[in-house]
Order: structure tokens, then C-alpha cells, then sequence
């Protein structure tokens, strides 16, 4: 997943706005950032994650393309 991940981090290397991983410390220090904002992360179960809005988050669950995001703490996010 790191590839791909890598892969999407390149994408977004010519924007200003965009903060790529390892600026900062602690939480969000591996995520792209957008205005100092999380946009997409590898988790911490090597899981590539993207916050979208919650429309497109169902869409993709029932469609089968994706699941919600479980940081770890038995509640799933509505928009990642």
C-alpha cells in the first residue's frame, strides 16, 4: 500500500497547498494535508484512508469498493 500511497503523494507535489507526509510530529505527521487539514493517510493497519463527504463514503460501501474508517476505537467515521 506504501507504493500507492507514494504514488498519490507525487500527485499532489506541484500544489502549495498541499503538506506532504513527515512535516510535523505525532498524529497527521504521515498524512497528506490540505490548508493544515488531513486529506489522506496510510493507517496505522497500513490501510490507505481519504476523507470524502459522507454521500460518497455510502456510495462506496454499497457498492463494495470500500468501508468506513476505524481509527481504532470501536467508532466508525462518517466521512473517511
Amino acid at each position: 500500500m506504501e507504493a500507492e500511497f507514494a504514488k498519490v503523494i507525487a500527485a499532489f507535489a506541484g500544489n502549495n497547498r498541499v503538506t506532504p507526509p513527515g512535516h510535523g510530529k505525532g498524529f497527521g505527521s504521515g498524512a497528506l494535508k490540505v490548508d493544515g487539514k488531513i486529506f489522506a493517510m496510510l493507517s496505522s493497519r497500513n490501510e490507505f484512508v481519504v476523507k470524502l463527504p459522507a454521500k460518497r463514503v455510502n456510495e462506496l460501501i454499497t457498492s463494495n469498493t470500500g468501508t468506513r474508517f476505524d481509527p481504532g476505537h470501536g467508532r466508525l467515521m462518517k466521512e473517511w
